[in-house]
């Protein structure tokens, strides 16, 4: 999704109120914690979307680095409701990193799942940049 359509999206959703917001957020965090929990192997949805997307491991990585680059876009977002910038962002490098590593940890005792580095480093990078990503969208005034 480009800048455009990200700022558009987040303007209807802002109209919509707190409740949005807040319904958005956490249905994104049960989308993560499903798909990072979830067995693996032949007819699962894990499975699946891995192949749509390459199966392989850098497209697993890719994938990782999306879903948590998105939460932590809009548990910044949420937040903000709340708390300043300064606390949103160590609320976040601090919480999404724990939960990045721990997510990743957790696919150990999942079946047909396990830990990969490269996946690991894709759930704390994708933290990072949207992070970053809210705050330059705050410093222009577009985060609604």
């Amino acid at each position: 999704m480009g800048r455009r359509a990200v700022v558009a999206v987040m303007a209807l959703v802002q109209r919509a109120g707190v409740r949005v917001r807040w319904a958005l957020t956490l249905a994104w965090t049960a989308l993560a914690a499903l798909l990072m929990l979830s067995p693996s192997g032949d007819g699962t949805a894990v499975t699946f979307i891995s192949k749509l997307f390459g199966g392989t491991a850098t497209s697993d990585a890719v994938g990782h680095f999306l879903i948590n680059g998105v939460l932590a876009l809009l548990w910044c977002w949420t937040l903000s409701l709340y708390a300043s910038p300064a606390r949103i962002t160590r609320l976040m490098l601090i919480g999404g990193c724990v939960w990045g590593v721990a997510g990743e940890l957790a696919q150990y005792l999942a079946p047909q799942r396990g830990v990969a580095l490269l996946d690991m480093g894709a759930n704390l990078l994708g933290v990072v940049i949207g992070v970053l990503l809210y705050g330059r969208f705050r410093a222009e005034g577009t985060t609604y």
